[in-house]
């Protein structure tokens, strides 16, 4: 707005300024040029005032020429007055001329007003989005970031203008680690919309790598040609994690299912001192195959071990399930009898694995 004031009030001074400055400058040329040109020496006044300002104040420096031209140099002399035909023919052309050249320094202003209050509505609006925006010029460099894209890539607006678009959008893919094909690259040379394979993978400027997704679209100008590239793209890290550990919980509903459907059972122990009697026993299928109700059936791993072993095959069961925890063995296997709650005894095979941390403690034994 400040600048739009200004110009205008420049407009302004030059439209009433401009005609004393046009005289001054014609005078110490009047031997020669004599009563030729007396409208046209104007016509730079009324074409710098329009060109600030458009209509009003080309308006207002085509009066005071006129009135300055015909005061001080048509052949009368300081006097208002035209006599000659041909002074008055010019006095006309300068004066349609002038309102023409205004009225087309109007129109481009106008359009020029629309253009950037147009550019301010789209910049706020890219800035003021959720998802992370840059747009590139037709060499694929970059012209803009929203906020979401500086906070994403680590690169600010004014580091980032300029730069190749595979210096500041940097992609690999997840999986094999090599870098992506720079998408503005596919839409300049498709000139359609594209997006990113899957496990697309963005490295910020200070190494942080985040999963996106993205698509990419060609600007078009007027002319309908391809003035650049915009990206569009989110981390999508936590969507991800979401996913994975939703299918993660199906999985495990399925495993469950078909686990309760069979004669197999699960004794897992989450030992994170090492110790089994300390540990935290998730049963699966245990109790139920025991003819036990889960929800009543005991939760540690004492009052398990005392309620499903037979009394003859504690003592060996337990020192068969120490002697494997502390030696380095992965596998363990071992048969048992285990006491239903009708009473009747059962032979069982037992299989797990124990799964150990760096000095070789187990933390895990399923």
């Amino acid at each position: 707005m400040y600048e739009t004031r200004r110009t205008r009030l420049v407009a302004y001074g030059i439209a009433v300024l401009g005609p004393a400055v046009t005289l001054l400058l014609r005078s110490p040329f009047d031997a020669v040029l004599g009563e030729r040109v007396q409208y046209m020496a104007f016509y730079p006044t009324v074409l710098l005032a329009a060109f600030f300002g458009g209509l009003w104040p080309g308006l207002l420096a085509t009066v005071l020429s006129s009135l300055a031209a015909t005061y001080f140099l048509v052949d009368l002399g300081f006097s208002l007055e035209i006599a000659k035909v041909q002074d008055a023919v010019a006095l006309g052309f300068f004066v349609v001329v002038s309102v023409a050249v205004s009225a087309l320094s109007e129109t481009r202003l106008r359009s020029q007003r629309r253009i950037a209050a147009s550019e301010r509505r789209y910049a706020v609006t890219l800035a003021s989005i959720g998802d992370a925006v840059i747009a590139t010029d037709t060499h694929a460099r970059v012209t803009f970031l929203n906020a979401a894209a500086e906070g994403l890539t680590g690169w600010r607006l004014a580091e980032a203008v300029g730069m190749p678009l595979d210096k500041v959008f940097c992609i690999i893919n997840e999986q094999t680690r090599q870098p992506v094909e720079d998408p503005a690259a596919k839409v300049l040379r498709s000139g359609t919309k594209v997006g990113l394979a899957n496990h697309t993978a963005l490295v910020s400027r200070d190494g942080r790598e985040l999963a996106i997704d993205d698509c990419g679209a060609p600007i078009i100008d007027d002319r309908g040609a391809i003035a650049g590239v915009v990206l569009v793209f989110r981390d999508v890290s936590q969507r991800r994690q979401v996913q994975e550990a939703e299918a993660f919980r199906r999985a495990n509903e399925r495993f469950e299912l078909a686990m309760r459907g069979s004669n197999l059972a699960i004794w897992e122990f989450d030992m994170p001192d090492g110790c089994l009697e300390n540990s935290r026993p998730t049963f699966v299928n245990v109790w139920e195959s025991l003819g036990y109700e889960p929800l009543t059936a005991p939760t540690d791993f004492a009052s398990g071990f005392l309620l499903a072993i037979h009394p003859d095959d504690r003592e060996r069961l337990g020192l068969a399930i120490h002697e494997f925890l502390a030696s380095n063995r992965r596998e363990f296997e071992a048969e048992y009898q285990a006491r239903r709650k009708d009473g009747d005894d059962a032979w069982r095979l037992a299989r797990g694995i124990a799964l150990r941390d760096r000095e070789g403690k187990p933390v895990r034994f399923i």
